[in-house]
């Protein structure tokens, strides 16, 4: 069970979400995020190396992650 200090995983899911939503660099509707305790899963396409790394940025920003694994893949 996590701590008070620790996201619960649902929600590290839903704030990288909604924070991909209001970036303007990425179309959201093609990132999947899976969190599993404090780890991050990023899996979809995107159209660029800068949408990539804007993704990964995204993701590492959420409050207690500590492990990002980016896969998703670019694809103009």
């Amino acid at each position: 069970m996590a701590s008070d200090s620790t996201p619960m995983p649902d929600y590290l899911k839903d704030r990288i979400a909604g924070a991909l939503i209001r970036s303007a660099l990425v179309d959201a509707r093609a990132i999947t995020v899976t969190a599993t305790d404090s780890r991050v899963v990023l899996t979809g396409t995107v159209r660029s190396r800068a949408e990539r790394q804007e993704v990964e940025q995204v993701a590492w920003s959420a409050p207690g992650v500590t492990q990002v694994e980016n896969r998703v893949t670019v694809r103009p």
